[in-house]
């Protein structure tokens, strides 16, 4: 019989991800595991030379019934020469304290990573590398037209991983 000694939950903030870290929690106690909690997102990067971009207003600052208030001219150079492309990230940082809130709130600790990717492949990767046991993630409810054009994501780890994936309803 496998033994089932490291887990890995996949966590995205959700309420099915949420239920998944609680039962993996729950698992963990129950058979002395390990946890790592992965959290994937996809990089998004805007060219910063787009001008529907609002990064910063050229003439001046507005707040506080300060109008047309001059900003600092080492912020207006830098970023009128440089333009450089702002990278945006998915709130990776804010998911992750949650994840940690629910471990704390249930006495228990995990290694905690963030990946960036696609999400089925970044899962099934680090779960093979990582050697895990055992894959936990929540079940979103999507159903028709897009569940048959996409599928879930816990649907398409389960079938391009040889590691049991657990998925908690």
């Amino acid at each position: 019989m496998k033994r089932f000694s490291h887990l890995l939950v996949a966590f995205d903030g959700k309420e099915d991800s949420k239920e998944a870290l609680k039962l993996a929690i729950n698992l963990s106690k129950q058979l002395n595991a390990v946890i790592t909690v992965a959290h994937v997102f996809k990089r998004k990067v805007v060219d910063a030379t787009d001008e529907s971009l609002q990064y910063m207003p050229r003439a001046g600052y507005t707040a506080g019934g300060l109008q047309n208030y001059p900003p600092p001219m080492a912020s207006q150079t830098s970023f009128d020469e440089e333009r450089k492309p702002v990278v945006y990230e998915d709130g990776a940082e804010e998911i992750v304290a949650e994840a940690r809130m629910i471990l704390e709130e249930n006495n228990s600790t995990a290694n905690i990573k963030i990946l960036d990717g696609d999400p089925v492949d970044e899962i099934t990767s680090f779960a093979s590398e990582e050697n895990v046991d055992l894959i936990v993630m929540g079940s979103r409810d999507i159903s028709g037209l897009k569940k048959l054009l996409f599928g879930s994501v816990s649907e398409k780890v389960s079938h391009q991983t040889p590691i049991p994936v657990l998925i908690a309803k």
